[in-house]
């Protein structure tokens, strides 16, 4: 490991490649920015396009207002002024009233990227950012002033204040105390499997091990056991009365002081645990649900999908949630139900803190494409509604389908500019992008994850995860079907070759004027441990880039199938691109926030260690 001279990066070699990271400030080697759904560059510029907005130079600098819902990654509550803070992807943080009619009371940015957790104390505030920064201030003022502490510990996962003012920060590299001095010291020993952490009335609880949890009060610390598997959260009820925690396939419930279990409630792929300010326990997983802590019983749940964080009004009247498809949503405490099992109802969607471009996607979008001729992008959301976008004036052209009860998941463009392809539900719906009108579907009995035209012939290659499907365009009838566990395709720029991200972790290369009748790669790359998610040529087609669910992003030589170089980005890497000049590569994720490299700066710096991918 060596610090590079008169420069801000630290270079690691290992095994598989060579990681470049920035270590602090001012380097260009890699940016974080919002997106965390899907990514596109506008060619003949270096404007990126996200799943929400349309970003400046790589990733930085709005240019414009958002044309998606943007949903909060970290909830909480400010007691004392009733205010429902919560901060986006990109740093902004958002003051809302807690009562309704909700409504926003400022907004301000806190000059992190990627924030992940919030934390209030009086009027004390801390955010926590996936690069391993903490921002810490004050509340008071509209543009609240704090410093930001690098950690230099990986992404941070959580921040809580103590009873005593004492900021805890939970990061990937352990559990940590976080001082204005920005010297953290470093809480336990055990770090390194830390996975939750939890501090209320005089007690701090965190995960340890496969299946334990700690608990702190005071000078003593105990460990209670009992899960089966490694424990995913741990909550502390705001009098001190429970301790909640999960293993993805229970919800325990613990009396304090003396930790006996007193409830035991199934709650399959639970991710996260808060309590509410009435000690209702509040459950996310595979759906959202509000637990009674003491009895175990189910008051309400909601059939949404894994949110990122939910929290209570300081009356205890209403419960928010941030889901990650549609922004914030509250339920009035008088939906639940004290009897038995009841779906949540009266779900209120808030208005986002900023207003949409007209025309705008009411849920989250899923996909993005941008034309080759750099004239049109195109987005799809959750509720299957597609849209076509100018991208010089970032105006809605047309609505090409409009909302319906399936999810519209990829989108993209022919070599010509001429046919958009959008995936809904399990068909592939084709437009004519300068009549837009509707010009046919592809049907297949799965959701297609990734589909490529194919620049040489009209046809578009689509993989199902399990399935790969060769279309021609003209009958619209199957030309090839092939069992194959994909994950991703793209065809070379020339359309001699076609790259497929498989699910066993490596890159298949295939002719492809041989997929109708053979479907074994002329060539097999090894490219990631725990799978291969996403995959993209540049525009000349000298390098191929990969991503993996692991967080990693690896160069390659398009030609030998040798690794370059490798970037650590973000985890659940779901798409990739490359500027129309290749200088920038960006990548984003299903959960957290994406980044972007500058090329150029990267080779350089291999440059200067004598290594280079020539």
């Amino acid at each position: 490991v060596a610090y590079l001279p008169q420069s801000c990066e630290i270079v690691t070699s290992h095994a598989d490649g060579l990681l470049i990271r920035r270590r602090i400030g001012g380097g260009t080697a890699g940016r974080a920015w919002v997106a965390h759904h899907a990514c596109a560059f506008r060619p003949g510029t270096h404007e990126l396009i996200t799943d929400h907005a349309v970003y400046g130079h790589a990733g930085k600098g709005l240019v414009e207002r958002p044309f998606a819902v943007e949903s909060l990654t970290a909830l909480a509550v400010d007691h004392r002024r009733s205010e429902l803070i919560g901060v986006t992807h990109d740093g902004r943080v958002i003051h809302r009233r807690d009562t309704p009619p909700f409504d926003v009371v400022r907004a301000w940015p806190s000059g992190l990227d990627a924030a992940t957790a919030v934390a209030v104390r009086e009027d004390a505030l801390a955010i926590g950012a996936h690069d391993g920064r903490v921002w810490l201030g004050s509340l008071e003022g509209e543009r609240p002033l704090g410093a930001i502490h690098d950690l230099a510990r990986g992404g941070i996962l959580r921040v809580a204040w103590t009873d005593a003012g004492a900021l805890l920060a939970l990061a990937e590299g352990g559990l940590f105390r976080v001082g204005r001095d920005d010297r953290p010291v470093s809480v336990s020993a055990e770090a390194g499997i830390i996975a939750a952490l939890s501090a209320e009335a005089g007690r701090i609880a965190w995960s340890r091990g496969l299946g334990d949890v700690v608990v702190h009060e005071g000078a003593t610390s105990r460990v209670l056991g009992g899960h089966e598997n490694r424990v995913r959260d741990v909550a502390l009820s705001r009098d001190g009365r429970w301790l909640a925690s999960t293993d993805g396939k229970e919800v325990f419930v613990r009396a304090l002081p003396d930790g006996r279990i007193a409830t035991r409630t199934a709650a399959h792929e639970a991710e996260w645990l808060r309590f509410d300010q009435a000690g209702r326990l509040l459950v996310s997983g595979i759906n959202f649900g509000v637990l009674d802590a003491a009895t175990g019983r189910w008051l309400g749940r909601a059939w949404m999908t894994v949110g990122y964080d939910a929290a209570s009004s300081s009356d205890a009247s209403t419960i928010f949630y941030s889901d990650r498809r549609a922004g914030l949503c509250a339920w009035p405490v008088t939906a639940l139900s004290a009897t038995g099992f009841e779906s949540l109802g009266s779900t209120a969607w808030l208005a986002p803190p900023q207003q949409l471009v007209p025309g705008g996607h009411a849920h989250a979008t899923w996909g993005v494409a941008t034309s080759p001729d750099g004239r049109w992008f195109a987005t799809c959301d959750h509720t299957g509604a597609v849209k076509l976008w100018s991208a010089r004036t970032r105006v809605l052209a047309a609505d090409l389908a409009p909302p319906g009860d399936e999810m519209a998941w990829r989108v993209a463009f022919s070599a010509d500019s001429k046919l958009l392809a959008a995936s809904i539900g399990t068909a592939i719906h084709l437009f004519d992008v300068p009549t837009r009108m509707h010009a046919g579907r592809l049907d297949h009995d799965k959701l297609v994850s990734s589909l490529a035209f194919d620049p040489l012939q009209p046809r578009v290659l689509t993989t199902t995860g399990k399935t790969l499907t060769l279309w021609d365009l003209t009958t619209k009838r199957v030309l090839a079907t092939h069992e194959a566990p994909a994950n991703a395709v793209v065809y070379h720029p020339e359309g001699h070759t076609v790259a497929i991200a498989y699910k066993d972790g490596t890159l298949g290369i295939h002719m492809a004027k041989r997929l109708a009748g053979n479907p074994e790669p002329t060539q097999r790359i090894k490219a990631h441990a725990g799978g291969a998610s996403a995959v993209v040529y540049n525009r000349k087609g000298t390098l191929l880039a990969s991503g993996g669910p692991e967080g990693r992003v690896v160069l390659h030589d398009a030609a030998s199938g040798e690794r370059l170089c490798s970037f650590r980005a973000t985890v659940n890497i779901r798409t990739l691109s490359f500027s129309s000049d290749d200088r920038w590569l960006a990548a984003s994720s299903y959960v957290l926030g994406g980044r972007s490299w500058d090329l150029e700066h990267v080779r350089r710096v291999l440059r200067e260690l004598k290594i280079d991918w020539d």
